[in-house]
């Protein structure tokens, strides 16, 4: 195994791969910080300074414009790629990573990790099982500090992408898994003016099926959480991450003194990027499908990029009337 970066990611990444058995970290590629050796591991100017025979997986923990770089050159080395969300900063390049790697079959899988948080995991289930009826009506909320990152990345919405890209995908991402294509989706965007750390962005989509998703994402709040509500014609799901209950059902019932069923949120255990990555090795390993195919990564971009076009634009994005990949 051989990750590229030495950031937060690249550190929570390492510290999974030494719990696991038959994984072997050789190095982290890092060329602006060589000397530092952050990590505890032996650090690497390039892809190429490391023994192509050393390592099999490349785990890619760079800012978002460096993601088409790294990928395309590991895929050039015929290595199995995981790489952090998103896919790609714009669909143009995104698609360019895929046919690469398609005609080098090089497996790539981009860690988009909300679908192994455990009251992700179950509210899918719940929802997918008809338990709720017919989904109606979903809100969502991502948010926290603005994140500091090497450079001062983020800020720079032509490296990071903004909330819509680097945040909010998330939530594109887990909801079009959950309930199926977006038909069209409009977006908003408010920052303080010249400060791009002071952002809140929300979009509103209907999905084919016809549901109609309130998703917002906010670089504005000083403490991290995610909430998700999903409204059925048979009851409601709730999740807030700064609850002690993390998720709750409320059915509909004929006695009015009936009270919520409470759903285990299965918050203790494995982490959620300890699922992730353990599935990713383990599909490399036994040769079987990634949990998750890059074209799912692509679809999330390509809401990603509809939303911020929508807010640019300030009128709907129709998604099924745009080509896929």
């Amino acid at each position: 195994m051989l990750l590229v970066g030495q950031g937060t990611m690249a550190g929570v990444h390492a510290d999974i791969y030494r719990q696991m058995t038959d994984v072997e970290l050789v190095g982290a590629v890092d060329p602006d910080d060589v000397q530092t050796k952050t990590l505890g591991l032996p650090c690497f100017a390039s892809l190429h300074d490391v023994p192509r025979d050393r390592f099999d997986i490349l785990d890619i923990c760079v800012p978002t414009y460096l993601h088409k770089f790294y990928i395309l050159a590991g895929a050039e080395l015929g290595k199995s790629i995981i790489c952090e969300k998103p896919l790609a900063l714009s669909l143009g390049e995104a698609k360019d990573i895929i046919g690469f790697a398609q005609a080098r079959q090089v497996r790539l899988m981009v860690g988009h990790v909300v679908r192994f948080f455990p009251e992700y995991v179950r509210a899918k289930e719940v929802i997918q099982s008809g338990e709720l009826g017919d989904i109606g009506v979903v809100r969502t909320f991502r948010g926290g500090r603005f994140p500091h990152g090497w450079r001062n990345w983020y800020a720079n919405h032509d490296l990071s992408g903004g909330t819509f890209i680097d945040l909010m995908i998330h939530d594109f991402d887990y909801l079009r898994w959950v309930l199926g294509p977006i038909d069209r989706i409009f977006a908003k965007t408010r920052c303080k003016e010249n400060d791009r750390q002071l952002e809140y962005s929300v979009a509103v989509a209907r999905f084919q099926n016809g549901t109609i998703a309130h998703m917002q994402a906010s670089w504005a709040h000083n403490r991290f959480g995610t909430r998700f509500e999903f409204a059925g014609s048979r009851g409601i799901l709730q999740h807030d991450s700064l609850r002690r209950t993390a998720l709750n059902v409320e059915l509909q019932s004929s006695q009015t003194d009936a009270s919520g069923v409470q759903v285990p949120s299965g918050s203790i255990g494995r982490s959620p990027y300890q699922r992730e990555l353990e599935s990713f090795v383990n599909a490399i390993r036994y040769d079987r499908p990634l949990p998750i195919p890059v074209e799912e990564a692509y679809e999330a971009l390509r809401i990603a990029d509809a939303a911020r076009r929508s807010a640019d634009m300030g009128q709907p994005i129709v998604l099924r009337e745009e080509t896929e990949v």
